[in-house]
Formats: C-alpha cells, sequence, structure tokens
C-alpha cells in the first residue's frame, strides 16, 4: 500500500492491466463532477458505470498511452493517467462497434454521453500536434497526495524532451487549479450542451529541456 512516505513508481500499463483500469477508473469518477449530470441516480450510475468504463479502457490501452502508479498485487492501480498522441488533423475516438457498446452501457442516459463525445470532440484543437491528456484518475482514498502531480510530471518530462505541447479538459475548479500548477492555461470554457456543466479546456506550451 502506497503511504505517504513511498515514492511512486510510474509504469505503462498493458493489455494485462484492463480490469485494473477500469476499476479504477469506475472508482476514481463515481462522484466526479460530471456524474450528477451524466446519470444522476446512483443505482443507475452503478450498473452503467463499468461497461462505460470498459470502453475507455479497451480504447485507451489499445490508442493510447496509459501510465499508472501501482503496487504489487494491488487490486486497482493507485491512480493512472491516460494519453493520446494527437496529430495536425485533431482528435478521433475510434473504436469497433463503439456506438453499440456506448448504448449498451449507459441505456437511457445515451443521449448525455452523445453530447459530451460531441461538444469535447469540437472544441478539441486541431492544426498543431500534441498530447491529449482524457483522464487523470486517482483512487478517492489516495486524493490529494500528489500521486496526479506526480503523473503529470512524469510525462510532461517526456513531451518536453521533443518540444511537444498538451492539451486537456478540467471539469472542475479542483482539477483547474492543478493544472494551471502544473503549466496549463487555460482557454475559453464551454457547456457540454445546453444548459449543462461547463468544460475548462487548457493548453501546456511546448518547453524545450
Amino acid at each position: 500500500m502506497l503511504t505517504d512516505q513511498s515514492t511512486p513508481v510510474i509504469r505503462r500499463a498493458d493489455d494485462s492491466d484492463y480490469q485494473m483500469l477500469t476499476m479504477l477508473l469506475v472508482a476514481a469518477f463515481f462522484h466526479g463532477d460530471l456524474a450528477g449530470h451524466l446519470i444522476p441516480d446512483t443505482a443507475d450510475r452503478a450498473s452503467a458505470y463499468f461497461p462505460y468504463f470498459e470502453i475507455i479502457a479497451d480504447h485507451a490501452l489499445g490508442a493510447g498511452h496509459v501510465e499508472m502508479i501501482a503496487e504489487p498485487g494491488a487490486a486497482m492501480p493507485a491512480a493512472a493517467a491516460i494519453w493520446y498522441p494527437v496529430d495536425a488533423d485533431g482528435f478521433s475516438f475510434t473504436l469497433p462497434d463503439y456506438d453499440e457498446r456506448l448504448a449498451a452501457a449507459v441505456g437511457p442516459a445515451l443521449p448525455r454521453f452523445i453530447a459530451l463525445d460531441q461538444a469535447m470532440h469540437d472544441r478539441h484543437p486541431a492544426g498543431r500536434e500534441h498530447d491529449y491528456l482524457a483522464f487523470l484518475a486517482v483512487q478517492p482514498g489516495l486524493q490529494g497526495k500528489g500521486l496526479g502531480s506526480r503523473l503529470l510530471e512524469h510525462h510532461h518530462q517526456l513531451l518536453d524532451a521533443v518540444g511537444r505541447p498538451a492539451y486537456l479538459e478540467a471539469t472542475g475548479e479542483r482539477n483547474r487549479r492543478l493544472y494551471q500548477r502544473c503549466g496549463y492555461s487555460p482557454l475559453e470554457p464551454f457547456p457540454i450542451a445546453d444548459g449543462g456543466p461547463l468544460l475548462h479546456p487548457m493548453w501546456r506550451p511546448e518547453h524545450r529541456e
């Protein structure tokens, strides 16, 4: 188990981490900033979030770059960051049968998930290569211990070695402050849908070591 004195070991996730990554995403975001909007009823959310985040973990391990802090033998990672390399054409989420899998996972909440996907797709910056931080997940009981910052710093070192910028969407004030401390500047906020919560896009320019 990680303690305040532990030095977190970061490694890249692979397909064998699929179940652990899914469990972490469910735990980290079950009461997240967008959870009440996406699926207000917690019982409905409990039945939908596991198959939903199975989709996310499946795509991330295949198309993205997942870095995690995980103790040997742990049931789930302490924290994980899901990054995607984005070329000048912009970000695209391509996964076979995604529409069918999403509908089966979230049921009546499908329109809200589609609106979230569409809003992020429409506002994602194009025309410049960058890395996209899609998810930064920390176990609820381990939040506030610097694990998210450590994962960010680790990946930023890789980006700075090649002079590559990064992009993300903060979902609330707490994580927006974290990202600002790590070098991200706010862009114009945008709503998920009419009357929905705001997302706060942020950009970290390239740094050369």
